[in-house]
């Protein structure tokens, strides 16, 4: 946020397939609608054999 951190935000954690995929809901008025009208952070779990295995570098 612009004026920096902001606590004690209302989310919503839900899994799917056994924690591999995830979605974080903030409070849209929370977070001053930060996120516009989809205020969803999701994300994969990914196992560390996975990540060593497709490094670029």
């Amino acid at each position: 946020m612009l004026q920096g951190p902001t606590v004690n935000v209302p989310t919503t954690v839900k899994k799917f397939k056994q924690w591999k995929v995830s979605k974080i809901t903030a409070d849209p008025e929370s977070v001053d609608y930060h996120f516009r009208n989809s205020p969803v952070i999701s994300g994969i779990g990914v196992n560390p054999e996975f990540m060593t295995s497709h490094n670029s570098t």
